[in-house]
């Protein structure tokens, strides 16, 4: 009697498992599909085909590839068939490859537009943390696959801001491992870093604290913003003004860099330095392989643009942090300066600022300070005669003690004759049998 199971003579996959590791042509799942499709392959002893693509020079096995090759087809759409039908025509590995640089392209459009996912990520209403979370960590996978670093904490404390109280109560657990940093490449202070992007027509800017005016006429919702993706949308800036960075130039001095008619986008999790808006203004910006430089208008120092990955940047300066002290704190703070040099140095340095600038204190150090030692030239008082003046001193216990059991000694010496008189003694209290002494001695 025949089986109604077409696998039932024993070749070939089983339905279950071709079923479950079909490929429907969706981008957002190719990640999650290709993880599966390899396990697949190292049950069926192919693994060995997609081992190392990079690298075309491999060795592999004809058959085995071959093989990879007929497996794959069996899970594909008609869409990515036709990707691979013509270019790699019984080759696993280079099928494959296709696919990956088809749904995981690694250009600047496809960063962009995962960053943007990323960062506009919102938590539906019915949604437990727990699909959320994995819909985030899904975006970041992606942006790692594309050559971008994106750390745990980067992701935890990008999210975990959208969170309303009525949420349930949920733990993050961060590896010290999160926090190091690279001080060859210093990629730690990611907030001061600019990515310089000739596709842009505008400055691109996120914190709204650099940003020194804001033009009042700008109408945000009437400002359509086009993506490198080619999708439009007219939320995303907030206001338009001229922001400031802080970087330093090739004399090594602080530059404060203006960023005129910039955009302030809050959602963007970087900074975008436009090529096409600095040249407008009369900059000149150079570029070089791996390196280039930017000479803003009026100056002959330029600064340095650095490139990361595939991406070039510029490192700007964190802003330091202010300090807001009482005039009587900061005399105290900086060596009890006097009050007129403390009001010049505030406006001289960055990041002090004197709360009461009118406040009269009474210091109780700096009098002190002022005072002078005075000494007297009076010479002392000296010895006219023996034993008119003699210096006595006891000292012990003498440890081990001497064999009559004595453990002091009491030390006198006259001032005029310097003539000296030691005496052993068992106790403390024989020291006035000893002074006795020497007066029935002298």
């Amino acid at each position: 009697m025949a089986s109604s199971n077409p696998c039932a003579t024993g070749y070939g996959p089983s339905a279950n498992r071709i079923f479950r590791i079909l490929f429907d042509g969706d981008e957002r799942k190719f990640s999650l599909w290709e993880t599966k499709f390899l396990g697949f392959m190292r049950v069926r002893n192919l693994h060995s085909v997609f081992k190392d693509l990079s690298n075309q020079d491999t060795p592999v096995d004809a058959n085995k590839n071959e093989e990879a090759y007929a497996e794959l087809v069996q899970v594909l759409d008609d869409r990515s068939l036709s990707l691979i039908i013509r270019d790699a025509r019984d080759d696993g590995g280079k099928a494959l490859q296709i696919l990956r640089n088809h749904y995981r392209p690694t250009g600047k459009p496809r960063v962009i537009t995962l960053y943007t996912e990323l960062t506009s990520l919102i938590k539906l209403k019915h949604e437990s943390i727990t699909d959320y979370i994995i819909r985030a960590e899904t975006s970041a996978a992606s942006l790692r696959d594309a050559g971008e670093k994106v750390s745990d904490s980067l992701l935890i404390s990008m999210n975990s801001e959208r969170f309303s109280d009525s949420d349930d109560h949920f733990t993050f657990h961060i590896s010290d491992s999160a926090y190091e940093c690279d001080s060859a490449t210093s990629d730690c202070d990611e907030a001061a870093k600019l990515l310089v992007d000739s596709g842009a027509s505008c400055h691109i800017i996120t914190d709204k604290d650099k940003f020194v005016n804001f033009d009042n006429s700008f109408k945000a919702s009437s400002h359509v913003l086009e993506l490198a993706d080619g999708s439009r949308n007219n939320s995303l800036v907030h206001g338009q003004g001229n922001a400031v960075i802080k970087v330093k130039n090739s004399k090594g001095h602080l530059y404060t860099l203006t960023l005129k008619d910039a955009l302030y986008v809050p959602s963007f999790s970087q900074d975008i330095f436009s090529v096409r808006a600095a040249t407008k203004k009369g900059a000149t910006i150079i570029f070089h392989q791996n390196t280039g430089k930017l000479i803003p208008p009026g100056s002959s120092a330029s600064v340095k643009i650095q490139q990361e990955g595939k991406l070039f940047f510029i490192k700007g300066v964190a802003a330091a942090s202010t300090t807001k002290r009482t005039l009587e704190q900061w005399h105290n703070v900086m060596g009890h300066c006097n009050r007129e040099d403390l009001l010049k140095l505030e406006s001289k340095v960055e990041g002090m600022e004197i709360t009461d600038r009118s406040s009269k204190f009474q210091c109780h150090v700096c009098p002190q300070e002022k005072l002078s030692n005075t000494r007297s030239r009076v010479p002392d008082t000296t010895a006219r005669k023996p034993f008119d003046l003699v210096h006595i001193d006891l000292s012990g216990s003498i440890e081990p003690e001497s064999l009559d059991g004595h453990k002091y000694s009491l030390v006198c010496v006259d001032s005029f004759s310097n003539l000296t008189f030691v005496y052993f003694l068992k106790s403390k209290g024989d020291a006035h049998e000893a002074r006795s002494l020497r007066a029935i001695s002298c």
